[in-house]
């Protein structure tokens, strides 16, 4: 179903995280990016199954914070230069907040369903 919402958040995760991948220079970071991206494109076909789709939505949520986290460490606590970010760091803030609203739109969906059952 490539016309719900949640599949162009999906799609812009993906894009996000390649451009991520791409831009990183620890190998560690660069893997990461490319099993969010590989978990997000995955989650995109598993349209019939909205409630793996909303697990897989928050395993991509939970491998971005230890992204973010992994880069924290070794970022602020064993590089010198500490006082300038480099612009890949907000790539995967911006990817958690797609995966975020990705899951209210399954949400939105799985909700949708049920109230239509319950109308037959």
């Amino acid at each position: 179903m490539w016309q719900r919402k949640q599949t162009i958040y999906l799609i812009l995760v993906v894009f996000l995280m390649i451009i991520a991948a791409f831009l990183a220079t620890d190998i560690v970071l660069q893997v990461a990016s490319g099993v969010v991206a590989l978990l997000a494109a995955v989650t995109i076909f598993k349209f019939s199954n909205r409630r793996l789709q909303m697990k897989m939505c928050m395993a991509g949520q939970l491998l971005l914070l230890a992204w973010v986290l992994y880069f924290g460490i070794m970022h602020f606590y064993v590089n010198e230069d500490a006082a300038r970010l480099p612009f890949y760091l907000c790539l995967p803030i911006v990817a958690y907040i797609m995966f975020r609203m990705a899951r209210a739109g399954i949400r939105h969906d799985e909700e949708l369903i049920r109230s239509a059952d319950r109308i037959r």
